[in-house]
């Protein structure tokens, strides 16, 4: 629902607000229920090829991730029956805005807004076979590198390893999280919108906002793995216990679009686009050895003394690369031939040729951070459009 009201009663100067409930299709493992698919299909176990004859040999694998692999009984992931019947149990998400927009002069408006999108009915997976209290807890030392927060070197703790004796336990329960888990983003947007000339247009504006996920109560249940989460709404497929509580500044979601056009003589027409958006966070996933965690862990790890694990060097949102500033031009003239209109369009994407990182090397080692894609080069296109 929404609702304008004219502040002055002069057209000039309007008050806005809206509210609205949007709700979810159910995407998570629904699928499983069917009594066809109730068998353990797949499980993991780590390999170390001591002979290199590149055939695995019994004493070279560790334990299965899942005991119950390709047994058939009942599926090793419970559907809580919320998931699937009941009122108000689908995935949803709130939206709200107040506004305000203002006239400064005939062809010139302004307009400032806060919007607000909360979510709720994000579902979690619980492994019921273990409980906190199955997880030994470690540390392990970071790598030193002047990149890394503090130059590295530092001891990473937080960290858990299952119990062997839990190890390959596996009866999971995909259930709705409630108040365990929160995701909520606040924002704010200045926009401008003017007309000018015989035909000039600009627009544009500034947009910035906050977002703020807490997993940290549906986390818990799994400290070594962290919330895994199977919906794929709206959520992030897995989340650390330390890192649990993740926020995304204001001043590190600043967007800056500004679209203008005018016309030219001679059915001539130029327009420009140019926009200024936050770069990719800088992550750092390192691999610790077997042996790096028993050293702090007091025995092996329970999948193996050749398991690893990934370990997260930099906490999320908070490091950066540069930011992304992109300009395209275009140029169009009209031709009128008979009844027919044709318009040729001269296209100049990424006119100062930057170069901004879209995607690096997450993992920590002698190519990380190695720029994986950046944005498209300087590109010309023509193209004509004919109306008839």
């Amino acid at each position: 629902m929404g609702a304008a009201y004219d502040l002055f009663g002069n057209g000039k100067t309007a008050l806005k607000g809206f509210l609205g409930r949007y709700i979810v299709g159910r995407n998570g493992n629904t699928g499983s229920a069917n009594p066809a698919a109730q068998i353990v299909l797949s499980a993991t176990r780590t390999w170390t090829d001591v002979n290199r004859d590149f055939v695995p040999q019994a004493n070279e694998l560790g334990p299965l991730s899942n005991a119950a692999f390709g047994n058939p009984r009942a599926a090793t992931l419970t559907l809580d029956p919320n998931m699937t019947f009941g009122f108000g149990n689908r995935d949803y998400t709130w939206q709200g805005s107040a506004s305000i927009q203002h006239e400064l002069r005939p062809g010139l408006a302004v307009n400032v807004g806060y919007f607000r999108t909360w979510y709720g009915n994000l579902t979690f997976v619980d492994n019921r076979s273990v409980t906190p209290a199955n997880f030994d807890p470690y540390c392990i030392t970071a790598p030193t590198d002047p990149r890394l927060p503090g130059g590295g070197g530092n001891q990473i703790c937080g960290l858990y390893d299952l119990q062997p004796a839990k190890f390959g336990q596996v009866d999971e329960l995909q259930s709705l999280a409630g108040g365990r888990r929160t995701k909520v983003f606040n924002g704010v947007d200045l926009t401008l919108n003017a007309r000018f000339g015989q035909g000039g247009m600009l627009s544009g504006g500034l947009a910035m906002g906050s977002t703020v996920v807490d997993d940290c109560g549906a986390a818990v249940d799994n400290p070594a793995a962290g919330l895994i989460d199977t919906s794929n709404t709206n959520a992030r497929p897995f989340t650390p216990l330390r890192f649990c509580r993740s926020t995304l500044s204001w001043s590190e979601d600043v967007q800056l679009k500004v679209h203008g056009a005018y016309p030219l003589p001679w059915n001539f027409q130029t327009s420009a686009t140019f926009q200024s958006l936050p770069g990719i966070p800088i992550m750092a996933t390192y691999v610790a050895s077997g042996a790096e965690i028993a050293r702090s862990l007091g025995r092996n790890p329970s999948a193996g003394a050749r398991a690893t694990a990934e370990i997260a060097l930099i906490e999320p949102n908070t490091r950066f690369e540069d930011r992304m500033a992109l300009l395209d031009l275009r140029f169009s003239r009209r031709f009128k031939i008979g009844p027919t209109t044709a318009t040729g369009n001269f296209d100049l994407y990424n006119v100062f040729n930057a170069s901004p990182i879209t995607a690096t090397n997450l993992q920590y080692g002698p190519q990380w951070l190695n720029a994986l894609e950046v944005a498209s080069g300087r590109l010309l296109r023509f193209g004509v459009q004919f109306e008839f």
